[in-house]
């Protein structure tokens, strides 16, 4: 049986000139901006975002004058901040300073939904996977652990790596390289010990990591 489950949803937010005269609202209607010239992320760039995107629009009622594909963040404010045109983006890049843009939610309430799908694998009836992460101001944690196959109570390995992570990186500030270096050190820790018990005995994972520290990103 496959497992799905929701992790992460991202409000999607638009960025515009602060001379727009739709700037001072806290919230943007997105139908308010139908005429206006979008700079838009290449389909070929990231396909689920630009698919969230593209139905924001549908919801919206229309389908946007895409003048420019732009596939960095940092191109798309330097052109807002121009006037050649509004562009649509994800929340967590409102707590970097845009000089010439605001960015502001949709009244919409448009995400980007992101969810687990896992299946147990060929051999074993019980899915030995975990996952599991936080968005934060600065960006997020995200942890992947697969139980190794072959290996006794695995899941219990994989549940460990991801709580142990989370635990040790989700915090205020982004986590740096040896914070992440010390928190793996801490699940693996954390795994021995309780590999001691008889009923776990030879158990395991591996675990993937990733922080993101937008716009840039660590994976360990």
């Amino acid at each position: 049986e496959v497992a799905k489950e929701p992790l992460l949803r991202v409000p999607i937010v638009v960025a515009l000139p602060e001379t727009h005269p739709l700037a001072p609202r806290a919230r943007v209607p997105l139908r308010a901006l139908k005429e206006e010239p979008f700079l838009l992320l290449p389909k070929d760039f990231l396909p689920p975002l630009y698919e969230a995107f593209m139905e924001v629009f549908r919801r919206a009622g229309f389908a946007p004058k895409v003048v420019r594909e732009v596939a960095r963040f940092s191109q798309a404010v330097s052109l807002v901040a121009a006037g050649l045109g509004v562009h649509l983006t994800l929340a967590p890049y409102r707590v970097y300073p845009h000089p010439g843009v605001v960015l502001r939610p949709l009244e919409e309430e448009a995400a980007l939904e992101v969810a687990l799908k896992t299946p147990p694998g060929l051999k074993r009836p019980k899915n030995e996977d975990a996952v599991g992460g936080e968005a934060t101001p600065w960006g997020g944690v995200y942890v992947v652990a697969d139980g190794m196959g072959g290996h006794r109570t695995g899941e219990v390995a994989s549940r460990l790596a991801v709580e142990t992570v989370l635990a040790r990186l989700s915090r205020e500030e982004p986590p740096s390289p040896k914070d992440l270096l010390e928190a793996l050190e801490e699940a693996t820790g954390r795994i021995h010990r309780e590999a001691q018990r008889p009923e776990n005995r030879g158990m395991g994972t591996t675990c993937t990591v990733l922080v993101l520290d937008l716009p840039y990103a660590l994976v360990a």
